[in-house]
């Protein structure tokens, strides 16, 4: 207790109530959270054997059960005395968990080029963090003739040689033409390949050989991907691109509690980081933004990520992109499938079109209930130095 009072006084002799300093407190409560709640939960175990231990009769130990009482309220009001916001709804774990189940039951240990499908036209969603990829995957995902991993492709990604940041120094999440040789090419093609799965989450290499295309369309979202056009395009020459913006204070207003809800953490341990972990995508110049607040990390996320999306699609024909606004995703979602569809050859179905009739279910890595106004509570930040 007495190294964190003098931690925190030397947090408040430098940021004092300033929102500056909102992170370093932050990494204050946690240690001292990680440290203080396993204490308590061995008091509790104490009192039990002491229970087990010392009682003579059957009739329970009033005392004990007070002092656990008492010692299970410590342990929830420090709980709940965080900066970050209250955990997102379980569903998302129970859906992780599944995948992750259904990912053990099938495992592709090997694969070999000739046994991967050509992958025609792939269609990759860019976007900064935040902006509603996730609702738009899970709706084109519908589509019947397109192939997904089902999911975000991070680690998949990154585990290759020379794909992760530290292969660059931790410069960023940028990847160019320069990083996409044949054996990158062919690592990815593996990696895709080995979770690849239709609409009806039955596996490419589960289904029977007859009932393997040689062809397919596929669909692939990582936010990251906002810093890596040029390196698909270079994979994959015929690659299209769905660029979906949201504005910008719905946008970074949901950039900043995704990062006080520590639910979107992508590294730990930084190179120079004064701080625990970071989230979301790594813009170049990250590193100038290591005593920076968290709105200020959120703008200039936002900012960085739709600028080099529209620098590097500029670069490309206008018949290799379409941008997609996310209100009128949300409003009038049949309008965007229908577009897409014809941007990018697809067909729509009966199953597809009713689930954009009946107005699009909440997306999975929502953390609260959606409202139009939701950014109003950081007005005050959102508008501090707006260009």
């Amino acid at each position: 207790m007495a190294h964190f009072q003098q931690q925190w006084g030397m947090l408040y002799d430098k940021f004092s109530q300033s929102y500056t300093g909102e992170w370093a407190y932050q990494t204050a409560i946690n240690h001292f959270r990680e440290k203080l709640l396993p204490l308590l939960q061995q008091l509790i175990n104490q009192v039990d054997q002491f229970d087990q231990c010392g009682q003579a009769s059957k009739k329970p130990n009033e005392e004990s059960q007070k002092a656990k009482n008492t010692i299970k309220t410590a342990i929830d009001t420090i709980s709940q005395q965080l900066i970050f916001s209250p955990p997102a709804p379980r569903r998302i774990d129970r859906q992780v968990l599944l995948k992750a189940r259904r990912r053990k039951k099938f495992k592709v240990d090997h694969l070999n080029l000739v046994d991967i499908p050509y992958y025609n036209q792939p269609l990759f969603i860019v976007s900064a963090p935040r902006a509603g990829s996730t609702l738009l995957f899970e709706t084109l995902s519908k589509f019947p003739e397109l192939w997904s991993t089902g999911e975000e492709n991070h680690e998949l990604i990154e585990d290759i040689v020379g794909l992760h940041p530290r292969d660059q120094q931790f410069h960023s999440n940028r990847l160019t033409e320069t990083q996409a040789n044949l054996a990158t090419r062919e690592a990815v093609l593996k990696a895709f390949s080995s979770r690849l799965q239709n609409r009806a989450q039955a596996y490419y290499f589960a289904l029977e050989k007859d009932q393997q295309p040689k062809s397919i369309r596929f669909l692939e979202k990582t936010p990251k991907n906002a810093l890596r056009i040029p390196f698909l395009k270079a994979l994959f020459p015929d690659a299209k691109f769905i660029y979906l913006h949201r504005d910008y204070t719905a946008n970074v207003s949901s950039l900043i509690d995704g990062w006080r809800s520590q639910r979107f953490i992508a590294y730990r341990h930084l190179p120079h980081l004064p701080h625990r972990h970071w989230n979301f995508l790594l813009i170049p110049n990250w590193q100038t933004l290591l005593h920076k607040s968290v709105t200020t990390i959120a703008k200039q996320q936002w900012e960085v990520s739709n600028h080099i999306i529209q620098q590097d699609l500029a670069q490309l024909s206008s018949n290799d992109w379409i941008k997609i606004d996310y209100q009128t995703l949300i409003k009038h979602p049949l309008q965007v499938v229908e577009a897409i569809a014809k941007f990018a050859n697809l067909t729509t179905d009966e199953p597809l079109l009713a689930h954009c009739r009946n107005g699009l279910p909440i997306s999975r890595l929502t953390l609260s209930t959606p409202n139009q106004d939701k950014w109003e509570k950081h007005r005050c930040f959102l508008m501090e130095n707006r260009k």
